[in-house]
């Protein structure tokens, strides 16, 4: 198998922009002709990680994983499907040494490819990165909050990482686990986001059995009070009324969520295991992460990702309350979710509909 080659500056910005715009119109192919492909892909590379966040036990899991030759295979097999959108995720994908090498594989392949990482790695390893279409990080918020939910001095790793992403011209947002600790610091969050003049994926703490990192005692020591955390999705909602440049879920999401944790309800999606999907380290092909552990799953090894994929069992969710709600908003067409990802990705579409937006 030839070895994949770099993307210059200049190419990325091409192919990024060329990217969402073939995956605007095979999105309208599959919802107006109901062709189910896997148009996104999450892939948990490695479960390993070199933090111990309070709510998450990822670590914990000794999943094998597949060789890069392996994950070539299984990029190949996806792309022939019709893949547009490859996201890399863990445990910390930045602990695989061949992390360049599988971005950008997968870049030369045409894929819009983002990183999940927690950040603490970039200052050493920014190289892994370069390549990468997308990468978002987690801050918790203020200092004091982040390193006590994710680790002593992990603050200063994460901001440190930041201005190198931002220095070396890579785009990146930061995710953030609303808990008990931070939920009620919103003010605070917005001011870190302007001041790294980033955007954030704000969304709560959740818990599913089946999650490659689910931790049930870290989810009920971390998990906010209800009363309480109503008063930030009012909050966030406000912000999304006044258009709030920072934050990058839709207003429909947090007034779902709202309206389920006052009913004790979860949400169910309609496009997990169709318009996207996750794979396990070892290969398994499931509906997505809150899914991905047990025996089920078929392996896209033994049988091939495209039997895998489309043979896959059926899926029994129990719903619930995380931020693949507002993709799923997004892929069935929802009004303000759709135009909510419009506006907030602008700089990453194609330049015609840039244009129509100034």
């Amino acid at each position: 198998m030839p070895q994949p080659t770099s993307i210059s500056p200049t190419n990325t910005k091409r192919v990024h922009r060329i990217s969402w715009s073939k995956s605007l119109v095979k999105l309208l192919k599959a919802r107006f002709f109901n062709k189910k492909f896997p148009h996104s892909v999450s892939f948990n590379i490695t479960y390993h990680c070199n933090l111990r966040c309070q709510y998450c036990a990822s670590y914990e899991d000794r999943a094998p994983e597949m060789s890069t030759d392996q994950i070539f295979q299984m990029i190949d097999e996806f792309v022939e499907m019709g893949t547009m959108q490859f996201s890399i995720t863990g445990g910390e994908p930045m602990l695989r040494k061949d992390l360049a090498k599988i971005v950008s594989h997968a870049r030369n392949q045409g894929l819009f490819v983002s990183v999940a990482t927690n950040g603490s790695l970039v200052p050493q390893r920014l190289d892994y990165l370069i390549d990468a279409n997308s990468v978002n990080m987690t801050l918790d918020g203020p200092e004091e909050i982040h390193d006590l939910q994710r680790g002593k001095g992990d603050f200063k790793k994460v901001i440190r990482a930041a201005e190198l992403l931002k220095e070396n011209k890579i785009f990146f947002y930061i995710n953030v686990v609303l808990t008990k600790n931070n939920c009620s610091r919103l003010p605070e969050l917005l001011a870190i986001a302007r001041s790294l003049q980033i955007r954030m994926m704000l969304q709560p703490v959740f818990y599913s059995k089946p999650s490659h990192a689910s931790d049930l005692s870290g989810y009920q020591n971390t998990k906010y009070e209800d009363k309480e955390f109503l008063k930030t999705l009012d909050q966030l909602i406000e912000e999304k009324k006044k258009g709030n440049p920072h934050l990058l879920l839709s207003k429909t999401y947090y007034e779902d969520v709202k309206k389920n944790i006052q009913r004790k309800t979860k949400i169910v999606c309609k496009n997990g295991g169709g318009l996207f999907s996750t794979v396990s380290p070892e290969g398994n092909v499931t509906p997505c992460n809150l899914l991905v552990k047990g025996s089920r799953w078929n392996n896209g090894l033994e049988i091939g990702f495209r039997r895998a994929y489309f043979q896959m069992p059926p899926i029994n969710c129990a719903g619930c309350i995380s931020s693949l709600i507002d993709f799923d908003d997004v892929y069935n067409l929802k009004l303000e979710p759709v135009w909510n990802f419009v506006r907030v990705n602008i700089d990453q579409l194609a330049p015609p509909l840039k244009y129509f937006m100034r």
